[in-house]
């Protein structure tokens, strides 16, 4: 009876060390698995963020085609409008008019449709910066959400894995108790 009594606390100080280090594995698997987690999660937040970039591009890249549709329109009106009849001098003005007044009131008229034009070949320019800027946003935010989408997928294929590896690893422990 003697042996026996001293067999059971080497063993059961044995089962406690096998436990201890069952333990240890499982919570380093477990650790493993948080940072899996939340490196996941962030994949997915970084992904959500580069949609809504997408989105707001894609809005600024119709809204300034379209900016830019009716300004070209406009300067194309104004390009045939000046073909057709092209702008007279003050000479020409004064000859015609036969008023000195006339003269600066259709002066005062030629520049200020001379700033209109100026102004919408500046909408046309802040136009196409705005399109290349939101066209080049565009690809950074595909490339980041392509990005996003295999470290989101990577990831997890590495959660599944240690969810895996921790359940061979109980698995194991429970056929050997």
């Amino acid at each position: 009876v003697p042996v026996a009594t001293l067999a059971q606390p080497s063993s059961i100080s044995g089962q406690k060390a096998q436990i201890a280090q069952l333990q240890y594995v499982v919570n380093a698997i477990n650790y493993q698995a948080d940072a899996a987690v939340n490196n996941y999660d962030g994949a997915m937040w970084r992904l959500q963020t580069a949609k809504q970039q997408i989105t707001q591009n894609t809005a600024a890249i119709a809204s300034s085609t379209k900016q830019l549709d009716v300004s070209q329109g406009v300067l194309a009106t104004r390009m045939r409008e000046l073909y057709a009849t092209p702008e007279p001098n003050a000479v020409q003005l004064l000859l015609s008019s036969g008023n000195i007044t006339a003269v600066v009131d259709t002066v005062t008229l030629v520049q200020h449709i001379g700033n209109e034009d100026g102004a919408v070949v500046a909408g046309v320019r802040g136009s196409l910066t705005h399109l290349q800027q939101a066209r080049v946003g565009l690809l950074v935010a595909k490339k980041t959400a392509t990005t996003q989408v295999a470290a989101a997928a990577q990831q997890r294929t590495k959660v599944i894995g240690l969810l895996h590896q921790q359940q061979q690893v109980l698995s194991s422990a429970q056929a050997s108790l």
